[in-house]
């Protein structure tokens, strides 16, 4: 029988362990992953202080029901090692004394809760219960860090409802305040930790990698209604985070309960709510919509629960006024005798007569390029002091953002627990001056983006006896930046006639080229795209 066993244990593992090889390279990253669960530990004595060994410590997480117990050993010690983020009472009973119970209290992402429970002498059936108890302390680890609950992410007023803003709440972190919903996914960070560098901080979510090392940025940004706590480490932080010198991130998501919870919830912005300031004609329009609903309960009381959120995001946002010189009606016939610019005639280095261009000099190329591309001047325009322009435009950018994120927690039996999410975030942005706003005027270098992001992870805890634990934490993350694409007011069909010479045959969308024009005026920018 135990070779049996013994074989089907080994075959086991080749099997998962071929299953997890196939994931491992279909995944874009994966990697040793930081602690989301926390423990509790202790002695149990007498009220003189003897320590007392096989006492019986019961640990009940109150909101799922589970409950796990353990003997105090020879020297009174007792630990509960990787649990679960939640709420747990404690309680401890041995034969000849009163049954004590601790009030309730937190277990937080790697955070170490020690309890030393002192028991009175007298009979089981009586109790005694702890209340007003000093505030739990990590004595175990030198973890320096700062724990911010899901209660307090959506207590406190956050200008765009990004988890990345809450850092700011712990020491030695620098960050500028945001004063706009921003723009795109969301998720860019720009928080130092400590004095180093924003892109050199470690971004997770249960445990697994969440950031963007090209730029440092969060992938996905989940519903803030679907946060658990947010943990962020600034000094002496264990092996088990690594990959980067700042600050180590680490977001748990939330998972359901044996009680059922739904959430619907819309938080928004207009311009029409903001106060004229002084020197304003009209307001830059401005719109804000986040809004969405999130549900969580038991599937089977006290062994299977679930947790789904979904969240979207309609944003406007107009930068302010850009404000260009654009050639005149004058200049485009070739009429320069009221502008600044004398032009020199390539062919004699003299300047032109009356500075007005020969009609039979003008390319009919120019001639519709600047008609099509290049904008009028904006009638009866007065720059502003110290600028030379006579255009200005304020196109806003658009965003299209949705997130679906569900999270699965099972407890299979006392000894094997599991749970498993899987978080998406979609973002098309819409961008009418170009993806960077490079371009002058709007729409003509305009730019779509469709980039979808993914964040997962499975996470296995298997107790096959007190004084053996096996935690296993399988993430995967990736974006697909699907496409880029420039708008049909950079193609040449808007011009008929237009012939321009191509060095390189591949144009996509048959585009002007990037055009720069010399003095005041402003050319036309065409970034690289890529199609879907």
């Amino acid at each position: 029988m135990c070779d049996q066993w013994t074989f089907r244990t080994h075959s086991w593992l080749r099997t998962g362990a071929g299953i997890l090889l196939f994931i491992s390279f279909l995944s874009i990253a994966m990697q040793a992953q930081v602690a989301n669960t926390g423990s509790v530990q202790g002695t149990v004595s007498d009220i003189t202080g003897a320590l007392i060994p096989g006492a019986t410590v019961i640990l009940h997480n109150i909101h799922t029901g589970n409950v796990i117990s353990t003997k105090s050993g020879g020297q009174g010690e007792y630990a509960f090692l990787n649990l679960a983020v939640g709420e747990y009472r404690l309680i401890v009973e041995r034969d000849g004394f009163k049954k004590h119970e601790h009030e309730p209290f937190s277990v937080h992402a790697s955070e170490n809760v020690r309890l030393n429970m002192a028991l009175q002498v007298g009979s089981t059936s009586e109790r005694v219960e702890v209340t007003g108890a000093p505030p739990v302390v990590d004595t175990v680890s030198a973890s320096e860090g700062n724990t911010v609950t899901g209660a307090q992410i959506n207590n406190l007023p956050l200008t765009n409802r990004v988890f990345t803003q809450m850092v700011s709440l712990g020491p030695g972190v620098v960050a500028p305040v945001d004063e706009r919903p921003g723009f795109g996914s969301n998720s860019s960070v720009g928080f130092s930790i400590n004095g180093v560098r924003a892109d050199e901080n470690n971004l997770m979510i249960d445990g697994v990698r969440n950031v963007d090392t090209f730029g440092g940025n969060a992938f996905v940004s989940p519903n803030l209604f679907a946060v658990e706590e947010f943990r962020i480490e600034s000094n002496d932080y264990s092996a088990a985070a690594g990959r980067s010198a700042g600050g180590q991130n680490n977001l748990v998501s939330r998972a359901g309960t044996n009680a059922f919870h739904g959430n619907v919830f819309e938080f928004f912005r207009n311009e029409v709510l903001n106060a004229m300031a002084k020197d304003e004609t009209t307001k830059s329009k401005e719109r804000y919509n986040d809004f969405g609903f999130d549900i969580g309960g038991p599937i089977i009381k006290n062994k299977l629960f679930f947790f789904f959120s979904e969240e979207w995001r309609r944003i406007i946002n107009a930068g302010g006024p850009n404000i260009v010189w654009t050639p005149t009606a004058a200049e485009r016939a070739g009429d320069f005798s009221q502008s600044r610019i004398k032009l020199i005639d390539p062919d004699t280095g003299l300047p032109f007569p009356n500075d007005q261009i020969p009609s039979n000099r003008i390319d009919p190329n120019a001639t519709r390029l600047l008609d099509t591309y290049w904008p009028q001047p904006t009638p009866g325009y007065v720059a502003p002091d110290g600028l030379r322009a006579n255009y200005e435009s304020e196109a806003p950018d658009y965003t299209k953002w949705r997130e679906d994120s569900i999270r699965l927690d099972y407890k299979l039996t006392d000894k094997l627990s599991l749970y498993g999410r899987y978080t998406q975030d979609g973002v098309l942005l819409n961008n009418p001056y170009g993806l960077w706003g490079e371009n002058p005027f709007p729409y003509v270098g305009g730019s779509t983006q469709n980039f979808p992001m993914y964040n997962t992870s499975f996470h296995l805890i298997w107790t096959p006896r007190p004084n053996l634990i096996t935690e296993f934490t399988w993430g995967m993350y990736f974006a697909n930046d699907k496409s880029l694409k420039n708008g049909p007011q950079s193609s040449q069909s808007r011009a008929p006639g237009l012939s321009l010479g191509e060095v390189f045959p591949l144009n996509e969308g048959n585009r002007v080229p990037t055009i720069y024009l010399n003095g005041d005026y402003t050319g036309i920018v065409e970034q690289m795209v890529f199609p879907q």
